[in-house]
């Protein structure tokens, strides 16, 4: 079995943890613009009509939703990062 020094380092887990950081990054931008998207759009129609209790209903699964992607989101990127640094040799598993 090979020992792991502290200066030694595992490309292929560099490289994966970073890709892994940068999907969950895309992911957190994206739920981003779609909340202000939704919004934007509500904020719109507010402004014009107003809002019944069914839209209320609607929104707050919208929002809840949106809380619910951006929380995977980043804990993608969490684990991007986790993945970067073991390969570096320097976080751990945990």
């Amino acid at each position: 079995m090979s020992e792991r020094f502290p200066g030694d380092t595992d490309p292929w887990a560099r490289v994966g943890g970073m890709v892994i950081f940068l999907v969950g990054l895309v992911l957190l931008l994206l739920v981003f613009f779609w909340a202000y998207g939704m919004f934007a759009a509500l904020g719109n129609e507010m402004a014009t009509r107003g809002l019944g209790m069914e839209q209320v209903g609607l929104v707050a699964v919208r929002v809840l939703l949106l809380f619910v992607m951006g929380y995977l989101a980043s804990l993608v990127a969490t684990k991007g990062i986790q993945l970067y640094g073991v390969g570096r040799g320097i976080g751990t598993t945990k």
